[in-house]
């Protein structure tokens, strides 16, 4: 029970020292470590490098889907103008048909 109690210890260290990542997948970087038979300082370098990793792969994941948005945007306003002016063309054009009409300038 002690181990648990030590562990909710260490999670909760973890987030107030900032950590987003590492505390929830603490007892997993735990067993790594055991199983690789690092060293504390190896251990250390291991917690930090999950946590770093984390949060480049999130800052790439969160810039990949910015630049999705953004492009999907542009491409939507892209093809929202290009109808825009397809239309007034087709109403210059029925104008400059109509007998007797005029197209207003």
């Amino acid at each position: 029970m002690s181990a648990v109690v030590d562990l909710d210890r260490t999670r909760h260290l973890l987030e107030e020292t900032g950590f987003e990542h590492v505390p929830h997948v603490l007892p997993e970087v735990l067993e790594r470590g055991v199983k690789e038979k690092l060293p504390v300082g190896g251990f250390l370098e291991l917690v930090c490098t999950t946590e770093r990793d984390f949060r480049e792969e999130r800052r790439v994941r969160t810039s990949l889907t910015a630049t999705s948005s953004t492009s999907t945007a542009a491409a939507s306003g892209c093809a929202r103008s290009n109808v825009s002016s397809a239309m007034g063309s087709a109403r210059a054009d029925t104008a400059a048909q109509a007998p007797g009409l005029r197209p207003s300038a």
